[in-house]
């Protein structure tokens, strides 16, 4: 037998904590200027991490689970590519209806 060592999980962020998903966008909301910037050099990069790290300190002083800080960032990459899908379909729709207004 082999002795590897589990990972252990941490708990699921579900459906029915969407105060988590509220709250975890709260938090990143104060330090967006620094965690959507798109320059990837030494200082930002410092900078990106500890603006995670205070993220990640407000947020779990805030919540009962304790997460960390490669979750909260995972989560947030899935509630933006999340956000921008529906934000797409509704450009496309809204795309469409004025050609259709202005069609008429």
């Amino acid at each position: 037998m082999s002795d590897k060592i589990r990972k252990i999980r941490g708990t699921n962020f579900t459906k029915e904590e969407e105060q988590e998903e509220l709250l975890l966008l709260e938090e990143v909301d104060k330090e967006k200027l620094i965690v959507e910037c798109k320059i990837t050099n030494k200082t930002s990069s410092i900078e990106k991490e500890q603006a995670w790290t205070k993220i990640a300190c407000r947020f779990n002083s805030r919540n009962l689970e304790c997460r960390f800080i490669d979750k909260l960032k995972s989560k947030y990459a899935i509630l933006r590519r999340r956000q921008e899908k529906c934000s797409s379909k509704q450009a496309s729709l809204f795309k469409g209806y004025w050609w259709w207004s202005y069609m008429w």
